[in-house]
């Protein structure tokens, strides 16, 4: 296992499994010196490996550049961690809970307050919704 994200320094037929970073199924060869074109990710520089991939075959010697939180897979573990950003529906249907529940807190009132005044019992009014325990069952059912 490699223990943190290294440069790889001196390397003799070096294969590392990094599949569990880049989802590749076959080890990948690393070398001393990178040749490839500058604009790549991190993870297809021929001349690091991260923590969190292991060792095929071959040797090598290798400086420690990051560890922690800073390595490659420390980063991708942070910005998982992170609140994702709220999308459009998300706002919408916020906003839609927020506009049931004032229109809850004004309605509840008002209704009991105008059942009050018609029934004239403020007793009934506050229980006009609870039906009977009996009342609404069918007569096969009392």
């Amino acid at each position: 296992m490699i223990p943190a994200d290294v440069r790889i320094v001196a390397a003799k037929d070096l294969f590392v499994i990094q599949g569990s970073l880049s989802g590749e199924s076959f080890p990948v060869e690393k070398f001393e010196v990178d040749t490839g074109p500058p604009e790549r990710s991190p993870i297809e520089l021929a001349n690091l490996a991260f923590l969190g991939t292991s060792v095929e075959s071959g040797a090598a010697t290798a400086v420690v550049v990051a560890t922690g939180r800073q390595t490659y897979l420390g980063s991708m573990a942070e910005s998982l961690a992170e609140q994702p950003t709220a999308t459009a529906f998300d706002k919408g249907v916020a906003r839609f809970t927020w506009l049931m529940v004032r229109f809850i807190m004004v309605m509840v009132p008002l209704v009991f307050f105008i059942n009050g005044l018609t029934k004239g019992s403020w007793h009934d009014a506050f229980f006009f919704a609870l039906p009977s325990p009996w009342g609404s069952l069918p007569r096969c059912f009392r």
